[in-house]
């Protein structure tokens, strides 16, 4: 699944993109895209830089389960870091036998952004 048809996708998920944190990369930005799944991440990004990438499974990961019991996680490391030039963006990332996620944001000049994914299951 390519950023096109992440976009017309009905059941696609919406990224947004977090505020993110200045830090100085000479007016350029990071776009930190954390995978914490089991399954590899295809990952389409288009804009002032257009690419596409692969992030491995994480496989100290899990399904997350949808369950009453609910606790905060934090995201394990398996992940790619991109330099982007500022500008307009459209992203679309996709997992084995998952509905895709899609969005559109503006990363601003000289930002720290990341981006955490991970799987849900049913609780049952």
């Amino acid at each position: 699944m390519e950023i096109d048809s992440a976009k017309r996708a009905t059941n696609a998920m919406k990224i947004t993109l977090p505020e993110g944190t200045s830090k100085n990369l000479d007016g350029c930005s990071e776009l930190v895209i954390i995978n914490d799944s089991p399954q590899q991440l295809n990952v389409f990004l288009r804009g002032p830089t257009n690419m596409s990438i692969i992030i491995e499974a994480n496989n100290e990961s899990s399904y997350r389960i949808i369950s009453p019991f609910l606790s905060s996680y934090i995201c394990r490391d398996v992940n790619e870091t991109l330099i982007l030039p500022s500008g307009n963006y459209e992203i679309a990332i996709d997992a084995h036998l998952t509905i895709p996620a899609y969005g559109e944001f503006k990363v601003l000049s000289n930002r720290n952004y990341e981006l955490c994914f991970y799987i849900l299951t049913d609780y049952t």
